[in-house]
């Protein structure tokens, strides 16, 4: 066999490996594992700000709670020190505070029963979201666990190719090899082409029948296409 025809099997290897790399880097199971950290990071927001919400609500129902308290204090003071006062006016000034006072608290009242009402309906929705981030993270998890099934079977793939390409090359010079490599890099990675008639399939495009007849009698290293330089297998 011909050097450029082991190139020509070479060439159809290092693809495939090219394939498999390109796969390698734009795995779908990758993308599943992003979308489910997406959804996992989502949702462990959602439950963050919901855990916020439910401390401030408990911390307004504890200071309503407080100020009530103070307030009921107030008012059997002032029960008491009613009783002593005989003056209208000072009876009525006191009073008034007095009804201040009851008014404020069942203002009080009003808010926290509405918090409360919140609040259990945060409190709901915690549990709700408590529940969707462990089951968002069995997906992560899942998902990761096939990118990684997917990442060690492709390897493995790339790694047995390479051993075949070691096995081609075996009996090429390292010359060739250097031209080769960089033959690639320079068109597209397709370094020989076949002569199929008087057409290079690299370029697709034809060469004359003495230019066919003149690469016939150069060495297989020197046979390019006088269009593409690609070397020519004929």
């Amino acid at each position: 066999m011909g050097v450029l025809a082991v190139l020509l099997e070479l060439q159809a290897i290092d693809t495939t490996i090219d394939q498999m790399r390109h796969r390698l880097s734009n795995l779908p199971e990758t993308k599943n594992v992003e979308d489910a950290v997406g959804r996992q990071r989502g949702i462990d927001t959602q439950l963050r700000h919901a855990q916020t919400e439910a401390a401030r609500l408990t911390s307004e129902i504890s200071a309503g709670e407080s100020r009530t308290q103070e307030i009921r204090q107030h008012l059997e003071r002032l029960n008491r020190q009613m009783k002593t006062i005989i003056a209208p006016r000072e009876a009525e000034a006191l009073q008034h505070e007095i009804d201040i006072l009851r008014s404020e608290t069942s203002d009080i009242d009003d808010r926290g029963l509405a918090a409360m009402d919140e609040l259990g309906t945060v409190e709901s929705r915690i549990v709700e979201l408590e529940k969707a981030l462990d089951v968002a993270g069995g997906e992560v998890e899942s998902a990761r666990a096939a990118e990684s099934a997917t990442t060690t079977e492709t390897r493995a793939a790339i790694d047995a190719q390479r051993l075949l390409r070691d096995a081609a090359a075996g009996d090429v010079s390292a010359v060739v090899l250097a031209s080769y490599d960089t033959k690639r890099t320079q068109l597209a990675g397709v370094a020989v082409a076949q002569l199929s008639g008087l057409s290079c399939r690299g370029c697709h495009l034809d060469i004359s029948r003495s230019e066919a007849d003149q690469l016939g009698k150069m060495p297989e290293d020197e046979r390019e296409c006088p269009n593409c330089s690609r070397w020519l297998v004929l």
